[in-house]
Formats: structure tokens, C-alpha cells, sequence
């Protein structure tokens, strides 16, 4: 979060609060998106997100992996907690009932590694989404960011969804500064439309398993 340094710190915690409720009911939105009925304490939400269900979405995930020395992309993926969210990843897809369509990651061996240890195919990987930083030029980064919400707005094959595998600087070009606190494995959840996309819910890594436990009762 960025606090502007001529911000109140009542108007800061009115922003935080504001912000902070978005996140939690976006969160917890997930349910009705997936068909899925929700808590009691979260009928509130319900009227408004029931006739979703979980397949013509555009799935965007935050890279959980690191590779096994910062800053060779190509080389194996540092196992560990990063792994096991991967794979636990794609059980909970399966559990809940997520048809996957389509998958692309970018061109990092961490985020091809976490489709294929989560159990996602067909995988293609994209430039428009892998992380450019100081290698590439600001234009060439400014045209990734435009390329990637284009692709947010496409939509998935019919009764599918689309699984994008990407990172943080990434998903804050093509998105914004409300993505300023993303953490690994978070993933985004956006339904394609004529006019481009809409947001859905955000759900953090941890909280799959939290949904496919809820999708068995």
C-alpha cells in the first residue's frame, strides 16, 4: 500500500479500511464464483455473485516459484514451500471442478514449471507476459502490459478457463497499483467481456484448499 505523504491519518484509515473491506469481499466472492454456496457470514455478498460459475474465466496467477539462483530464469526451480503450492494448486482445480482450457506462463522456467507441477495443459509461453524489469526498454514493457490486458479479454475456449502464470511487476503494469500487495500464488480472477474484462475475486494461494473443501460438503 502507498500512503501519500500529505494523506491525513484519518483519510488514511478510512482509505485502508475501504480498501481493505474490497479485499476481503473479493476474496471471499470466490465461493459464489465457483459455484460454491457461501458462509453464513458472507450472504451478504451472495445475490450478486451466485449466477457465476466456474468455467469462462481468466484464471491470473502470481508466480509461487523462485528459481535455484536469482536471476537465471532458465535454470530449475527452487523446490520447497513454492513447489508444494504448485501442486497443491492444481489438486484443489480438480476438486472444486475447473475446467482448464488453456494455459499461458511466461517464458521464466519458474512460472512454466509451476502449469506443469500443477497439472495444467496445454501450456504456451508468452512473451507479452514474462517480466521484462531493466533488461527491456519502458515501451517494450508498456507494450507487454497492453498485450496482457488484451489477452485478459479474451475469451476462454467455450466452458473453459484460461490460466495465465506471470509475475508481480507484471500484473501491477497491466492492472494497477490495487494489485501493489499481490503475494505468490495469489490469483486474480477476471471475466472476459466485449469491453474487455471484469473483476471477479482475488484468492490467495492458501485459500484453494480452504474452496475445494467447501466444494465437497
Amino acid at each position: 500500500m502507498v500512503v501519500l505523504a500529505d494523506t491525513t491519518n484519518a483519510e488514511w484509515r478510512s482509505k485502508t479500511a475501504k480498501a481493505t473491506a474490497r479485499k476481503v469481499e473479493l476474496a471471499d466472492c470466490s465461493f459464489a464464483v465457483f459455484g460454491i454456496p457461501l458462509p453464513e457470514h458472507f450472504r451478504f455478498v451472495s445475490n450478486r455473485f451466485t449466477k457465476w460459475v466456474a468455467h469462462d474465466l481468466t484464471l491470473v496467477t502470481c508466480c509461487p516459484l523462485q528459481e535455484a539462483e536469482t536471476g537465471h530464469p532458465e535454470l530449475p526451480v527452487d523446490g520447497g514451500q513454492g513447489e508444494a503450492a504448485a501442486v497443491a494448486l492444481g489438486e484443489a482445480f480438480r476438486s472444486i471442478g475447473i475446467p482448464v482450457g488453456q494455459v499461458y506462463t511466461s517464458r521464466f522456467n519458474r512460472a512454466y514449471q509451476t502449469a506443469k507441477l500443477a497439472g495444467f495443459a496445454p501450456i504456451e509461453k508468452s512473451i507479452d507476459i514474462t517480466e521484462g524489469g531493466l533488461v527491456v526498454s519502458p515501451n517494450e514493457n508498456t507494450r507487454r502490459a497492453q498485450a496482457f490486458r488484451k489477452l485478459a479479454s479474451i475469451p476462454p475456449p467455450a466452458g473453459t478457463n484460461v490460466v495465465i502464470i506471470t509475475h508481480k511487476p507484471n500484473i501491477l503494469d497491466a492492472f494497477g497499483k490495487d494489485w501493489f500487495e499481490v503475494k505468490e500464488g495469489e490469483a486474480t480472477i477476471f471475466k472476459p467481456e466485449a469491453s474487455g474484462y471484469k473483476l471477479l475475486a482475488r484468492v490467495e494461494m492458501a485459500d484453494w484448499a480452504r474452496i475445494a473443501t467447501a466444494a465437497k460438503n
